[in-house]
């Protein structure tokens, strides 16, 4: 979506995500194109507000639908804010889960389209399930590769969580490989 400010006439920019009255902000970074446009740009930790450490850098986010707007500053001081327009709906590119759940806390974090074609991130908040990521086929065996997704069995391999520790992890692991085996029997 072409910006109403030229990139010459750009002072700041920031991503703004809104939910119900509530308000994160991630500075965005231009980054000039060879074309003469500039390309704004921003990383940053996505955090769950319950399950996430309250130490951990980046936006603290609930359940739910987040809309996602920029607003930019010009040099003389003047503020425009717009929509984002929503990526094209794209295949799924593995075998299960078509985004990732967050690592630290196993919260799911996906860009969603609006009724109105506008860009949403969506919250779902840490649930156990099991991600396949791959599978080995032999003439004897199967050999599925996944992971557990906060999982809180006593079984696990991870270390024991720390004193004050919150959420899914607090007992047992938040991601934990699995490899499962069907053997053929003679």
């Amino acid at each position: 979506m072409p910006s109403p400010i030229r990139p010459g006439d750009l002072g700041s920019a920031k991503l703004m995500l809104g939910q119900r009255g509530r308000m994160r902000t991630v500075a965005l970074h231009p980054e000039p194109q060879s074309d003469g446009t500039l390309l704004l740009t921003a990383t940053t930790p996505l955090r769950h507000h319950r399950h996430d450490g309250p130490a951990e850098a980046g936006p603290r986010l609930l359940d739910g639908v987040w809309r996602l707007a920029v607003e930019a500053t010009d040099t003389a001081g003047r503020v425009t804010r717009f929509a984002l327009a929503a990526p094209s709906v794209r295949a799924m590119g593995g075998p299960t889960l078509l985004s990732s759940p967050s690592v630290a806390s196993g919260t799911t974090f996906r860009i969603v389209r609006s009724v109105d074609q506008h860009a949403m991130l969506k919250v779902t908040p840490p649930r156990q399930q099991a991600e396949l990521s791959g599978f080995e086929l032999r003439w004897d065996r199967i050999t599925a590769h996944g992971r557990l997704i906060a999982a809180t069995s006593t079984w696990s391999t991870a270390p024991a969580p720390t004193a004050g520790q919150h959420g899914p992890g607090a007992g047992g692991a938040v991601l934990t490989a699995m490899v499962v085996r069907f053997v053929r029997r003679r």
